[in-house]
C-alpha cells in the first residue's frame, strides 16, 4: 500500500516539475539579436539602475509600520 501511495506521489511530483520545467522554457530570454539591441538594452538596465538608486533607501518594515499606525 505504501509502495503504491509512494509511486503515485512521485507520478505527481514528475508532472509537477515537468510543468515548472516548461513554463521557465516559455519565460526564458532570448539573446540581443546584434551589438546594437544589446548596447540599447545596456543603456536601459543603466537608466533603470539610476532610477532605482534615485529612490534612496527603502523602510523594509514600512508596510508593517503602517498597517501598525492605522489600527491603533
Amino acid at each position: 500500500m505504501e509502495l503504491a501511495h509512494a509511486e503515485e506521489r512521485r507520478a505527481e511530483l514528475t508532472q509537477r516539475l515537468d510543468a515548472i520545467a516548461e513554463r521557465l522554457e516559455r519565460a526564458s530570454f532570448a539573446s540581443p539579436a546584434d551589438e546594437e539591441e544589446a548596447r540599447v538594452l545596456r543603456a536601459r538596465a543603466e537608466r533603470l539602475v539610476r532610477r532605482r538608486d534615485g529612490l534612496g533607501p527603502v523602510n523594509p518594515l514600512a508596510e508593517a509600520e503602517c498597517a501598525s499606525s492605522t489600527r491603533g
